[in-house]
């Protein structure tokens, strides 16, 4: 039988839709006992090895990402093309039945992510040939998404900040044409943020926005 308390430290710490590893369960004070209890009696359900949700959870990449930001140490965002389809700004971006959602961190994501069964993949760009640290903490480059009322929300790229993260990809996954086509589809962006993240960025793509 799971001990009161520690059950709803459980419920409190992992709520339906966000996942956790068992280190940063652990972490919080819950017991390996305890977690190991949890998963018998089914109230923990392994999504892959270390890393659960509830039982009766519904897992989307939003509470994915939304549970990695919380979990991690360092910034980890949502950029690129994800990061303007969340701001409302992908109407013209192509859809699959697999969704690719773009992730930025200094250090490489968990090697977890990809196992947990969704219909979405994530892929990890690295920070440091793009933007310094400085860049990557300043808030006024992020937004976030409110996926599920009193839950976490999501931290993505400013839209100026994701098409400068979109241009790093130029040519070797997106074309010429269809960068192009992305920025004729922005529309009031802001030239301060731009002018501030152009003199930040060290990405030869985006540098050559300077010419």
């Amino acid at each position: 039988m799971l001990n009161t308390d520690a059950r709803q430290q459980l419920r409190k710490l992992l709520p339906l839709e966000m996942v956790a590893t068992k280190q940063w369960l652990l972490d919080q004070g819950l017991s390996l006992h305890f977690l190991d209890n949890a998963v018998r009696s089914s109230t923990l359900l392994p999504l892959t090895a270390g890393v659960y949700c509830l039982l009766e959870a519904r897992v989307s990449w939003q509470g994915v990402v939304a549970s990695l930001q919380r979990m991690s140490e360092q910034p980890i965002h949502v950029g690129g093309l994800t990061a303007l389809e969340l701001a409302g700004l992908g109407h013209y971006l192509s859809k699959g039945a697999e969704q690719h959602i773009h992730l930025w961190s200094e250090a490489a994501l968990p090697t977890w992510l990809n196992r947990v069964p969704l219909n979405a993949k994530f892929k990890w760009h690295g920070t440091r040939r793009l933007w310094p640290k400085m860049t990557m903490d300043d808030p006024r480059f992020l937004n976030e998404e409110t996926w599920r009322e009193e839950l976490p929300p999501v931290t993505f790229s400013c839209p100026e900040k994701a098409i400068f993260e979109t241009l790093v990809d130029v040519p070797k996954a997106i074309s010429f044409e269809y960068a192009d086509e992305l920025m004729q589809g922005l529309h009031n962006l802001s030239p301060r943020k731009l002018d501030v993240l152009l003199k930040n960025c060290n990405n030869v793509n985006c540098l050559d926005l300077k010419k």
